[in-house]
């Protein structure tokens, strides 16, 4: 709520003060919630949680008057029943295909016939040929065909045509949730939670084959079923076919995506093209050459996250972690640096200090500052543990760089100890750092050895890594101190 009353706008804080102003909404015309709101539009930008604080709040409408806190209590409900009427009618307004069944269903259970025939009417008559369907198009025209069928027809009017186009609404509906929730359920992937998705996919295996049958009819007709095919397609096989259809697709209708389509076609691509990286399917490499390229689509070209941020999704440690991962990988650090000064005010308060220090840290080995990175990578907290891990294993390298061989073995006993215990890290994110725990602790022996031909070590140790199969977290930063050492 601190975050939503601190980004409301002018236009908003104005239809909002017409409510607390609304004898309607406002029965009793009451002062102290105009004063409050009052007291939101002045702070509105600046408040913090302390300034919503029960006995702030008292001081603010009441002054030196005794705290009740049964009386603030009920006006802070108050207030926000307002808001939340607010909320309601913002999204009713710019929904109007989501709306219309509602005023249908209240026009007709009020009985006021005019309004109720005039809105049928009209929504039949001014009926707008839409590129991308959502549910709530497919809903609407279901409603409308059910209104029209059930409302009593003019004489002459043949009511078979109604149903047909409600039946295949009904189709197009199902079969456009189902692959909507198969998705749903897929994205699992991407914590690499196979347990969520082990479950009775027989269902869903139809509607796929139904889709792929007629895969060109949708194309033509659907491209939201078209659409969120293949994006399921790149998820069940890795196929990076079926990611080249896409954007191909996207390339000959560019003109009819709008900014928010452009916005959800792109955000989910990159969602995909995340859980082919982190599945390790194809060629390592070229996979986050891809996933790069789209990031910086939808991260600096194209702005789309923008849009996906203010449509209230959240920017979360692990989205955070992939871009970062993904940009260090492949020495795009001053591309990293503008993306962390455009969007770092949008990661989720509870987790934008880690991924400040975490960031940091990369930045600062980037620069060979290794003593500035250890700094930033020893701040970060224990609240989430796939950036604390990620920070374990950076601190192991840049110690590694300082010299601080001795206390490295302790530490790597550590990290070893903090992934076979904590169970918030992934399967995946697990086997991949006991590779690195693996060669860490070779080239920890070597450097401390006395009886060994160290560079001859060295050389075998660098040889092996370069034909390991496995993915090894750091491959690179770990053969270059190979090298160094």
């Amino acid at each position: 709520m601190l975050d939503f009353l601190n980004n409301l706008t002018n236009k908003d804080l104005s239809v909002i003060e017409s409510l607390v102003n609304s004898p309607h909404l406002n029965i009793k015309n009451d002062t102290v919630l105009k004063k409050l709101f009052k007291y939101i539009k002045k702070m509105r930008g600046h408040l913090t949680a302390a300034d919503l604080e029960k006995k702030n709040i008292h001081k603010i409408l009441y002054g030196r008057e005794k705290f009740n806190d049964d009386n603030i209590r009920k006006n802070l409900s108050r207030f926000f029943k307002l808001i939340e009427i607010f909320i309601i009618q913002k999204e009713f307004s710019r929904n109007e295909s989501g709306s219309l069944a509602l005023r249908l269903r209240a026009f007709r259970s009020a009985q006021t016939w005019d309004w109720y025939y005039e809105t049928l009417n009209k929504a039949e008559t001014n009926k707008k040929v839409k590129f991308y369907k959502d549910q709530d198009d497919y809903y609407d025209e279901i409603k409308i065909c059910e209104e029209l069928i059930l409302s009593t027809p003019k004489p002459g009017i043949k009511l078979t045509g109604f149903k047909i186009r409600l039946s295949q609404n009904v189709n197009y509906f199902f079969i456009f949730m189902n692959l909507v929730s198969y998705f749903q359920i897929l994205s699992g992937k991407v914590n690499f939670s196979e347990s969520d998705v082990m479950f009775d996919q027989s269902m869903y295996r139809e509607v796929m084959n139904y889709t792929k049958k007629h895969k060109e009819i949708f194309k033509k007709d659907h491209p939201n079923i078209f659409i969120i095919y293949l994006q399921i397609k790149i998820i069940l096989t890795h196929d990076k076919k079926y990611y080249d259809e896409l954007m191909e697709y996207y390339d000959m209708n560019r003109d009819k995506f709008d900014p928010h389509l452009s916005s959800s076609f792109f955000m989910t691509l990159q969602h995909c093209l995340r859980i082919k990286l982190l599945a390790r399917k194809g060629d390592f490499h070229e996979n986050n050459i891809l996933t790069f390229e789209l990031n910086d689509i939808i991260m600096r070209k194209e702005n789309y996250f923008r849009t996906y941020i203010e449509e209230g999704r959240a920017f979360d440690g692990i989205l955070f972690l992939d871009i970062l991962k993904n940009a260090f990988y492949l020495d795009k650090i001053d591309w990293l640096e503008k993306c962390y000064d455009d969007y770092s005010k949008f990661i989720v308060s509870e987790q934008s200090e880690d991924c400040f220090n975490l960031f940091n840290a990369v930045k600062c080995m980037n620069r060979k500052e290794f003593e500035k990175a250890t700094y930033h990578l020893s701040q970060i907290s224990k609240n989430f543990s796939p950036i604390l891990l990620e920070g374990k294993i950076l601190l192991s390298i840049a110690s590694f760089h300082l010299g601080y061989i001795e206390p490295l073995k302790v530490h790597t006993a550590n990290l070893y100890s903090f992934i076979r215990k904590n169970k918030k890290i992934s399967r995946k994110a697990a086997a991949e750092t006991h590779v690195f725990i693996y060669y860490f602790k070779k080239l920890l022996k070597i450097c401390t050895a006395t009886d060994l031909n160290i560079n001859k070590e060295l050389e075998k140790l660098r040889k092996e890594m370069e034909w390991e199969e496995k993915i090894i977290p750091y491959k690179k930063e770990l053969l270059q101190l190979a090298v160094s050492s």
